[in-house]
């Protein structure tokens, strides 16, 4: 909280030096800077980033999956059983490969209640930096308060002569 408070007044102070005295500046333009410099405004753009990113996982979740597997066995020595009058013998070398194909038919809703509560909490998140970029109004009308007090303050005495 006090580093944004520094942030703010930093801010507000070298705006200041860069304008002239004589100019009034709008209280909506000093909230437009104020947004479009503070840190955590850039965290919009990542909300929505990761948004897209989880929808598209649960997207690709919904997607047949195909695996191969395959196997192999080599042996060294064959092995004779005599079973009464018949020999059998195993052969040296086994092979087995199989293809599955997993597709889910139905799944009762789960991947729209997933993307579901992807939306809801990407709005969470976006309401939160809301809330947080409000308090930084709150912090721009405070300094701004400030201000005009201390230049009352100090146009008071020449007043007075």
């Amino acid at each position: 909280m006090k580093k944004s408070h520094f942030f703010i007044a930093t801010f507000l102070v070298f705006y200041g030096y860069t304008q002239t005295t004589t100019k009034n500046i709008p209280l909506e333009e000093l909230y437009q800077a104020a947004n479009t410099h503070y840190p955590l405004i850039k965290d919009a753009g990542l909300i929505d980033n990761i948004k897209a990113v989880n929808l598209a996982a649960i997207k690709r979740g919904a997607l047949p999956k195909i695996s191969l597997q395959g196997q192999g066995q080599v042996q060294s020595e064959n092995i004779n059983l005599a079973l009464g009058g018949t020999v059998l013998e195993a052969p040296l070398e086994t092979w087995s490969t199989s293809l599955n194909i997993d597709y889910t038919l139905y799944n009762g809703g789960l991947t729209r209640a997933q993307k579901t509560i992807e939306v809801a909490s990407a709005n969470v998140d976006r309401n939160a930096l809301e809330v947080q970029l409000r308090t930084l109004k709150d912090q721009v009308n405070t300094l701004v308060c400030d201000i005009a007090f201390t230049k009352t303050a100090t146009d008071t005495p020449k007043l007075q002569k």
